[in-house]
């Protein structure tokens, strides 16, 4: 039940040698954006500006060359990073490293996922966007960098059926999803007593059975390829509770204690199986909060401000980046949950 693929169409480059950029050069211009992450946005569009106005491959050879070029021609205005940051790189770039070529992303019409999402795709990845709404999947699409083919898939993840269609199309199309993010969810702040069933059905189906049942379907072929990873995304409200939120919080606290068993039970394979647990973020979820309870709110965070959907998207690239991230808890709530 696959939705219409969409995406900016770019043609295949050959692989080619990057001429005269060493290795150091290499690793010289990514540092520089990793310092500087508006610098990529920067990069990437004097890229896509290239190829639209000089015709692709045939003057610039591959993205590889032509985006470490112009990373190499604007190095002046970007400053150098440290030494530290620099081998930690250089040992990114081990050969043993798998690649990450696809990554899905289940609530991608939303902040955080679509945060996610462009993060994703910055670094290279093909994403697959995942949500119930085509007209807020497209706007996601659209943010996205044109490097590569992306596509959407509307539907609602806590359907089996739905899991089960997408599964059997990569199959029939040969691909492989190397992560998955598992970013949908819905809230609902009520007390337990005024909830209806109907509503808990609701939360449970899309945060914790879609996390679960998009889970059972992708690690399938990740264990067969012993590689690949699954990240969650949690709540600090699944860890500490709150008033008015029971059900939300069974919900992201299922979604952590069922992370913990998939780790145990993926890692022998190569799978790695890890979660983020958000705060209070700035996404349409929080803004609407009323200005009292947002002031009282953000006083009470030592950080003394709202996380950004941006934050946690580099979080999540961290847990697919780092190769012995498994089981991995990576709380991001300005430090709310030690008060």
């Amino acid at each position: 039940m696959c939705g219409p693929t969409l995406g900016i169409q770019h043609p295949s480059n050959s692989a080619t040698d990057a001429g005269d950029l060493t290795e150091n050069d290499e690793l010289e211009a990514v540092v520089a954006h990793q310092r500087h992450p508006s610098a990529h946005l920067l990069v990437a569009r004097v890229c896509h500006f290239l190829r639209v106005a000089f015709g692709s491959e045939l003057l610039f050879g591959s993205d590889i060359f032509l985006k470490l070029s112009v990373y190499m021609m604007l190095r002046p205005v970007i400053t150098r990073q440290g030494t530290r940051f620099y081998q930690s790189l250089k040992r990114s770039f081990s050969s043993d490293k798998p690649p990450i070529k696809h990554v899905i992303i289940t609530g991608a019409s939303g902040g955080i996922g679509r945060a996610i999402a462009a993060r994703f795709a910055s670094e290279g990845a093909k994403c697959t966007l995942v949500g119930r709404t085509e007209s807020k999947l497209q706007a996601s699409l659209r943010e996205l960098s044109a490097l590569r083919d992306h596509r959407i898939v509307v539907g609602d993840v806590g359907k089996e059926a739905f899991w089960k269609d997408l599964a059997k199309k990569m199959k029939e199309d040969k691909e492989h999803c190397d992560v998955l993010v598992n970013a949908a969810g819905i809230t609902h702040y009520s007390l337990l007593v005024r909830t209806p069933a109907a509503k808990v059905d609701e939360v449970i189906d899309t945060n914790l059975r879609g996390t679960i049942l998009g889970c059972q379907y992708m690690v399938k072929d990740m264990m067969r390829k012993k590689t690949g990873c699954i990240i969650n995304i949690s709540s600090l409200l699944g860890v500490k509770g709150g008033r008015g939120s029971s059900v939300y919080a069974a919900s992201k606290a299922g979604v952590l204690g069922f992370t913990r068993a998939l780790a145990a039970e993926a890692g022998p394979t190569g799978v790695r199986v890890n979660a983020v647990v958000p705060g209070y973020i700035e996404t349409e979820m929080t803004s609407g909060m009323d200005s009292a309870l947002f002031e009282s709110t953000k006083n009470a965070i030592p950080l003394q401000r709202f996380g950004t959907a941006e934050e946690v998207a580099d979080a999540a690239f961290f847990l697919a980046a780092n190769q012995y991230a498994n089981n991995c808890t990576l709380n991001l709530d300005g430090g709310l949950s030690a008060v």
